[in-house]
This record gives structure tokens, C-alpha cells and sequence, in this order.
């Protein structure tokens, strides 16, 4: 049995990833909203306090604590956290992932840091800020309150004292119809639209204030944290090995980015971590476990219950200092032989995706170009 808090973005992904697997498991929101569609799954809807939480997670025999919540959910992640340790369970962070803070965004801590030299502001911080911003009302701001659609949202935004004058509504994140000086932000992330937003205030030459993400809470329990559905899947069948009938792999071109990394990484920094993180193209980490050997560092290829002929096999890299950038096929690598590829006959038979995806790795932890070369044995020895 796994307990999952979604009503966000990554609650539906979480959802998509377990509906994969046969097991069950449980879907809780706060308001009941989220508009989802759950095969193994079963809804519960309401806040669920740490004395409540703790009792279900009883009741039903909980194994796995999947914490999808907004990232400024602070109460929750830390109840979460608790909850997990108390009763000596893992538990799955899924947090978003963030662009870079851009500088000529202000960014602020608290709702306090907001200047008081704006005379229109449009808020979109959601409806249970608007209680924190009435006392800029009190000094002759005038704010526009964004809001969800929802009829629970609008109640609540009147019963905090806002005006439907104030009141508008999300209908396109890629576009604000409301003329006002500055617009205030939640460090959303990338599923929160948050550089979408960014854009269309400038486009409107408006200032861009963003409330800056809560530090989120330690945690005594077992914690596993992930950015993306396939790190989530591998998290969950590590800890929950039964809930799906087959288990994920790594592709050759992820092993073959590992080991580019643990290459750079010992040839710049001295550094021999045992697992490194590999960025994948659709923008989520992964934990890569890597080895050691004589001039080069290599990944274990797991192809999960694939059947893959590559299955067990050392998929090296070495680097060395280079002016320039190039990947070069070492042994067991072959090389392209007719046209119509992603390269011409003689480059070496890596592809396009994995290419991308080594230079992208490698660049982020070397300050200067390197010559990479991944090599991939085929010596029978090292097939599991």
C-alpha cells in the first residue's frame, strides 16, 4: 500500500506512474479538485493532520509515503517527514524542478519584503495570500488578486475581504490581461509555469517580485527524493520491489553519461563518488551507481527485466584535457557505415540523443572543455 499527497502537476505524474504497476494505492488532496482519473488507485479527499495521518497509515498497512504536494506545502512536507519516521516507513519526495533565479527578478522571503512604492500589483500567489497582502491595501496599493476557476476559490477569496473588481481568473498562464505596475510570483518551478509567467510580465514591461521556495524540512526517516517519473519509478521499485510485475532499466547512453561524468570528475576534482547524478533529457536527475578501473570509470549496464544483449556489460569513458569538445568511440564501438543517420559514414555509431546528453553532463561539472571518449567492452568476462 502506498499513501501519495498530489493535487499538483507531479501528483498526476505520480499518478501515471503508478497506474503502471499493479499495486494499490492511495491518492490524497486537500480539496477534492483535482480532476484525475485513478485505476488501481482510490481517492481520499481532505487535509490530513499528523494524529489523522498517522491512523490511516495504520488502518491501511501503509509501506511508502509519496510527498507530490506544492513546494511551499510546508506543514504537509514536514507531517510527511514525521509521520515516516515515527512509524518506520520510507518516504518519496517528488519535488519540481527550478530554473536558475534570474537576477533581475527581485526576490523576497516573506510577503513583508514586498516595496511599498508600487502603486498596481497583481498577485498571483494564490487565494490564501490574499489575508497576508490586505495591510498593502491598507496603504493605498491596489491589488489584483489571480485565482483559480474554482467556486471554492472565489468564496474564499471573499470571505478574505477581496472584491470581484479584484478578482481574476487563470485562463492562459502565457498571458496576463491585467494592467498593473508589478506582478508578485510563487517560485513555482517549471510545472508551476513560473518562466512562462516571468515572460509575459515582461512583455508587459512589468517589475517581477517572486516569493522565494521554503527550505523544505529534514527528515529523520528514510527519504528518497526524485525530480521526475523515472527516477520515481526506480525509487518505488527499490523500496516497493513486488508493486510492479517487471522492473525498469538503464539505457546504454545513460550508462555511457555516467561514466563520463565519474571520468571528469576524478580527472578534475580528485572526486571517485560511487554513484553520480545524470541529468536526462527530459530535465529530471537520476542516481547512477559507477566503478573505477585503470584510467577509466565505467557503469554496470541494468537493463531492468529487458532482455538486452548488453545486459551486465562495463560501459566505460575515459577523458583527457582538450581545447575543444569531441566524443570519440572507443573499443566496441562501431561506427556509422551508410548515410540517412544522425552523422555521416565514419563517426562513431553514438547517436544524436546520447551525445547531447554526455556533453550536457559532463559540461556542467568541467570548467573547461574535455575529449571524451566512451568505450564499451564486449568481453564476454563481463556479462553477468
Amino acid at each position: 500500500m502506498i499513501l501519495v499527497f498530489g493535487g499538483t502537476t507531479e501528483g498526476r505524474k505520480t499518478i501515471e506512474t503508478l497506474e503502471e504497476g499493479q499495486g494499490t494505492y492511495f491518492y490524497s488532496t486537500k480539496t477534492g479538485e483535482q480532476d484525475v482519473t485513478l485505476h488501481h488507485g482510490q481517492r481520499i479527499d481532505g487535509a490530513l493532520d499528523g494524529e489523522a495521518m498517522h491512523r490511516f497509515c495504520r488502518e491501511h498497512d501503509i509501506r511508502l509515503l509519496i510527498d507530490a504536494a506544492h513546494p511551499f506545502a510546508i506543514r504537509l512536507h514536514q507531517t510527511v517527514t514525521d509521520i515516516a519516521a515515527s512509524l518506520q516507513i520510507p518516504a518519496i519526495r517528488y519535488e519540481r524542478i527550478f530554473p536558475p533565479r534570474d537576477e533581475d527578478i527581485l526576490w523576497i522571503d516573506d510577503y513583508e519584503d514586498i516595496p511599498h512604492d508600487i502603486h498596481t500589483l497583481l498577485a498571483t500567489t494564490g487565494v490564501q495570500s490574499i489575508t497576508r497582502l490586505k495591510p498593502l491595501e491598507a496603504e493605498g496599493m491596489k491589488i489584483y488578486y489571480r485565482i483559480l476557476p474554482r467556486e471554492s476559490s472565489v468564496a474564499l477569496a471573499r470571505k478574505q475581504g477581496a472584491t470581484d473588481e479584484q478578482l481574476c481568473y487563470y485562463q492562459d498562464g502565457n498571458s496576463i490581461d491585467i494592467d498593473a505596475e508589478a506582478i508578485l510570483l510563487k517560485e513555482s518551478g517549471l510545472s508551476g509555469g513560473f518562466p512562462e509567467k516571468v515572460e509575459a510580465a515582461r512583455q508587459r514591461g512589468m517589475r517581477i517580485i517572486a516569493l522565494k521556495r521554503p527550505q523544505l524540512p529534514t527528515a529523520d526517516c528514510q527519504l528518497s527524493t526524485v525530480n521526475g517519473p523515472y527516477g520515481l519509478r526506480r525509487a518505488v521499485e527499490r523500496l516497493l520491489p513486488d508493486f510492479y510485475p517487471l522492473h525498469s532499466g538503464l539505457t546504454t547512453g545513460t550508462c555511457a553519461t555516467a561514466a563520463a561524468i565519474a571520468a571528469t570528475l576524478q580527472l578534475l576534482k580528485k572526486e571517485s563518488p560511487q554513484e553520480v547524478d545524470v541529468l536526462l533529457p527530459n530535465g529530471e536527475t537520476i542516481p547512477v551507481p559507477v566503478g573505477y578501473g585503470d584510467g577509466h570509470a565505467y557503469c554496470i549496464k541494468d537493463s531492468g527485466d529487458d532482455p538486452d544483449v548488453t545486459k551486465g556489460i562495463e560501459v566505460r569513458a575515459s577523458v583527457q584535457p582538450s581545447d575543444t569538445f569531441e566524443i570519440l568511440g572507443g573499443e566496441g564501438v562501431g561506427t556509422f557505415t551508410l548515410p540517412g543517420f544522425d552523422y555521416p559514414p565514419g563517426e562513431p555509431a553514438i547517436n544524436k540523443g546520447p551525445r547531447e546528453m554526455i556533453r550536457n553532463n559532463v559540461m556542467k561539472v568541467a570548467v573547461q572543455p574535455w575529449s571524451l571518449v566512451p568505450q564499451v567492452s564486449t568481453n564476454s568476462s563481463l556479462f553477468t
